[in-house]
C-alpha cells in the first residue's frame, strides 16, 4: 500500500518535530550556517546528527512497497 499525501505529510511533521525537540535544531542550525559562510568541515558532522532519521524515513517508505522491490533506504537518500 502506497502511503497517501497525508502520511507523507505527517511523516515530514515527525522529522521536523524530532529535529526540533531537542538539542538538535540548534546543531543543524549552526552546522547549516557554517556551510553558507563556506565552512566545509561542517558537513560531516551535520551529514551526521540528520543522516539516521533520514535513513529512518527512507525504511519506512519502503515498507509500504510491494514485496519485491529491490531499493534499499540507503539509496533513496
Amino acid at each position: 500500500m502506497r502511503k497517501s499525501e497525508a502520511d507523507l505529510a505527517a511523516t515530514g511533521k515527525i522529522f521536523k518535530k524530532r529535529l526540533c525537540s531537542s538539542r538538535v535544531e540548534g546543531s543543524v542550525t549552526h552546522l547549516l550556517a557554517r556551510l553558507r559562510e563556506g565552512d566545509r568541515t561542517a558537513l560531516d558532522p551535520l551529514v551526521a546528527v540528520v543522516y539516521p532519521e533520514l535513513h529512518r524515513i527512507a525504511a519506512a517508505y519502503l515498507r509500504e512497497e510491494r514485496p519485491s522491490h529491490v531499493l534499499q533506504p540507503t539509496v533513496l537518500i
